[in-house]
């Protein structure tokens, strides 16, 4: 076994293009891709050229005078009509949405005017602006009214969209719509825990609490440096599996497998000489990038011992599975006698497993369906589990992933074995 692991190491070492690919290049697209999309990782805006009219037809204070003349004509105690006002006042939507409009960080975004009806509409219609924002009269009133007297239907903000800037006017649309929707949430928690916290600035009316980057750690988020130095690493593992296929079918044409097994050496050896060596390759391909994306890059810099220890564990499992794979991919080479599936995973399926698992982008924002598959795929599981555990989540979390990446192990493993047995019997 030791043998066949040496001649792999010595026969990969002395070609040093395909060793500069598997080193240098997820360390220049670390770069390349940490930088160009740092803006994404680190919360900040993208400069969008977006102007947005504001209607606003709403009378807050008599929507507030009219509240307080219903409230004072119920039939309960005076301290349960203070405890409404109070509630009305912290929560009043009108001055949420405004502070939402004048918002710093929302103004790098677009810039927000406030105009008449008619000009507002003809602006949307010349193209002067992306998209039109209409608050109803009695906004105030409604809202208030549906959301502590529980009467009515409400108010409701109506968003008219620009037909040249279909994009632009989206993501304002998508704005004013998590506004309302975590407006509501927060009003339904409210009234679950029987009206002792309602939502809004409760303090100063700054509206604080309505966007911001929300972590379940107390990790800071991981930056595009850091994603990327997993992403790449985890992509070019898979290039090793196609490596040693791609070897081991210069090894069948030299007729190196026939000699091997003309020396008495049982065909299974062979097969799991491969994956061994395609395990420990990756494993070393990954404390390599790892080390150096620490030291040269800074990633992770400010984790403990106890991270990279974790990592270690976390990238001997994932060496298994890409040797599982290298050990499948080798099977169906020797079996076809023929270099093209290496080829063919090298030259595409790598970039296809690679998108669905997010080592170019994250794959949250993608359709369910390929988000699924993405967490089936080794390096989408590896990614996963890595962010997960750079975090700050504890063995419980990331322990299920690893039993996925085992379970996948054992399955490419069964798939090798059954194509290389049938290669032998034919």
């Amino acid at each position: 076994m030791l043998t066949f692991l040496k001649k792999d190491v010595v026969v990969l070492l002395r070609d040093r293009t395909e060793l500069l690919v598997l080193l240098l290049m997820p360390i220049i697209l670390t770069v390349i891709l940490g930088f160009a999309l740092n803006g994404m990782f680190a919360g900040g805006f993208t400069s969008f050229d977006m102007k947005v009219a504001v209607v606003d037809q709403n009378d807050r204070s008599a929507g507030m005078e009219q509240f307080t003349e219903e409230v004072s004509q119920l039939s309960m105690p005076d301290a349960g009509k203070n405890q409404l006002m109070k509630a009305a006042e912290s929560a009043d939507p009108s001055a949420m949405l405004t502070n939402l409009l004048e918002d710093e960080e929302l103004g790098q975004v677009m810039e927000v005017e406030k105009m008449n009806e008619t000009k507002a509409e003809q602006a949307l219609g010349e193209g002067e602006v992306t998209a039109l924002l209409k608050i109803p009269e009695d906004f105030t009133y409604l809202s208030l009214k549906s959301m502590l007297l529980e009467q009515g239907k409400g108010a409701d903000l109506e968003v008219v969209e620009g037909k040249d800037s279909a994009l632009m006017a989206g993501i304002f649309h998508d704005t004013i719509d998590r506004f309302v929707h975590t407006f509501n949430f927060e009003t339904a928690v409210a009234k679950a825990a029987d009206g002792k916290e309602m939502p809004g600035p409760a303090s100063g009316g700054t509206g604080e609490g309505l966007g911001g980057t929300i972590t379940v750690t107390e990790q800071e988020p991981i930056t595009s440096i850091e994603y990327y130095s997993i992403g790449m690493a985890v992509m070019f593992a898979m290039y090793v599996a196609s490596t040693i296929a791609s070897k081991a079918y210069v090894e069948n044409y030299q007729n190196v497998f026939a000699r091997i097994l003309l020396s008495g050496k049982h065909p299974l050896l062979y097969l799991s000489g491969k994956a061994i060596s395609t395990s420990v390759l990756v494993f070393m391909q990954l404390v390599l990038l790892f080390s150096m994306g620490r030291f040269v890059l800074h990633a992770f810099a400010d984790n403990s011992w106890r991270f990279w220890l974790g990592m270690l564990v976390i990238s001997a499992v994932f060496s298994l599975c890409i040797g599982a794979l290298g050990a499948l991919l080798t099977a169906i080479t020797v079996k076809a006698e023929s270099n093209v599936v290496p080829g063919i995973f090298s030259g595409g399926i790598v970039s296809v497993l690679a998108m669905l698992g997010g080592s170019f982008f994250p794959v949250s924002g993608m359709p369910e369906l390929f988000t699924n598959l993405g967490n089936w795929t080794p390096n989408g599981i590896m990614l996963n589990t890595t962010l997960q555990w750079a975090q700050g989540l504890g063995p419980s979390f990331i322990t299920p992933l690893i039993v996925r990446l085992l379970l996948l192990t054992v399955l490419l493993i069964g798939l090798s074995l059954l194509i290389f047995s049938k290669r032998r019997a034919a």
